[in-house]
């Protein structure tokens, strides 16, 4: 999906050359099991065939703990924290992993045209994975303190992991803050804050760290392309 169309998409979608709403699920509950749940939200999207939106409606400050692993995703959605009450440009619904075990907070497996946009993600294994996945999109969101990994794309291909105006914070990881491997290609970093950004001097562990993977652009060409990369503790070499 083009980043730029991204809002026109979520708003409607053409099915045979036919505008039809796109199913919206809304998380209302910030438990982890019945109607109204981010599981909840999450299988009912992914057996929905077709572009759905992942929308909520949360108490204020009230984070989301699920008991283990969410279902991947596995069909096109945007999950959007912009949609919570109170948002005005920073993400303000809270994934916490802190009781879900060895766990991704979201995984994107054999997706296409998935957006996750204003989530912040803490304390799990990996914040953000997309394994197997095409053309997804992680925009504007906070990956906080995860044991790994903040982004791990996984043989991803032609995903945007932030864009101008759409950039990502993404700090305090215990290893990369943005991963590429397993023959990852064509994705696209752009936009974001990658470590100590001024707000929180924790960097992770790595900034970026490429191994068995090719064709990726870190930065661009345009005037507000490039990610602010500062404060990480290790340089690992890049192969």
């Amino acid at each position: 999906m083009n980043r730029r169309l991204w809002g026109v998409w979520m708003a409607v979608v053409m099915v045979a050359g036919t505008s039809v709403p796109a199913a919206v699920f809304t998380v209302t509950d910030p438990g982890d099991a019945g109607m109204g749940t981010l599981r909840w939200a999450i299988t009912e999207a992914n057996s929905n065939p077709g572009a759905d939106v992942i929308a909520f409606n949360l108490a204020p400050l009230v984070p989301i703990l699920p008991g283990s692993a969410l279902p991947g995703i596995t069909d096109r959605v945007i999950i959007d924290g912009t949609t919570q009450p109170g948002y005005s440009g920073e993400a303000n619904v809270v994934l916490d992993g802190t009781s879900a075990g060895v766990a991704s907070g979201l995984r994107v497996l054999s997706a296409t045209s998935v957006v996750i946009r204003a989530l912040h993600v803490r304390h799990w294994t990996t914040g953000i994975t997309l394994q197997n996945a095409v053309s997804n999109e992680v925009l504007s969101c906070v990956l906080w303190s995860n044991q790994i990994d903040g982004v791990m794309l996984d043989n991803a291909a032609d995903s945007w992991i932030g864009t101008v105006g759409f950039g990502n914070r993404i700090v305090h990881n215990g290893d990369a803050g943005i991963r590429l491997a397993g023959g990852a290609t064509r994705n696209k970093i752009q936009g974001n804050a990658i470590g100590n950004d001024g707000t929180d001097v924790r960097g992770n562990d790595t900034g970026i760290e490429i191994m068995l993977a090719s064709y990726n652009t870190i930065g661009g060409t345009g005037p507000f392309d490039g990610n602010l990369i500062s404060g990480n503790t290790e340089v690992h070499p890049v192969g």
